[in-house]
């Protein structure tokens, strides 16, 4: 077995679970480690990486370079992140509100095999009230969201953890 790969699946749980917690200090200190000294390219660790910067959260805020790597994890295929462009640019949250680009962000999460079928019911919702009245879009996360995102997290790291297990 890999130490490097056990090394980097230890720290990837320990950041995510730092980062849900609100320990964001730790959080990316764990993440910015995987990402410079195991100089993996993940984009799991991009997307952290990127709400941290996006954020300010234990770094300067930087709103342009965590919004890449939000944008490189969404593009990598990550249904969380594709998720939360969509709801920015839904509700203009630090970018110009943009129906047209939400509407594609959350296409992609529709289109994403990876995202679970109540994710794809919100989606469907959230993408459907883009074409009427925006007063009538979900709260930015509220706490049913928050919730069903964390699950995609949770089912999707656990598959990609049990999916390279398997081949060691």
């Amino acid at each position: 077995s890999d130490p490097n790969l056990k090394q980097y699946l230890e720290n990837l749980k320990l950041a995510a679970d730092a980062f849900e917690k609100g320990e964001f200090d730790l959080s990316f200190a764990k993440f910015n480690y995987l990402a410079k000294t195991l100089n993996v390219n993940s984009p799991f660790v991009d997307y952290y990486l990127g709400l941290h910067y996006y954020d300010g959260l234990a770094v300067t805020e930087n709103k342009e370079k965590g919004l890449g790597m939000i944008v490189s994890a969404a593009d990598a295929g990550v249904p969380v992140a594709q998720l939360y462009l969509g709801e920015i640019y839904a509700l203009g949250i630090n970018v110009m509100k943009d129906s047209s680009t939400a509407r594609k962000w959350y296409s992609r999460v529709l289109e994403n095999k990876k995202t679970d079928l109540t994710t794809k019911d919100m989606v469907r919702k959230k993408y459907n009230n883009l074409e009427g009245d925006s007063s009538k879009i979900i709260k930015y996360l509220d706490d049913a969201d928050e919730m069903k995102i964390r699950e995609i997290f949770d089912k999707f790291e656990q598959n990609f953890i049990n999916l390279v297990l398997g081949v060691l």
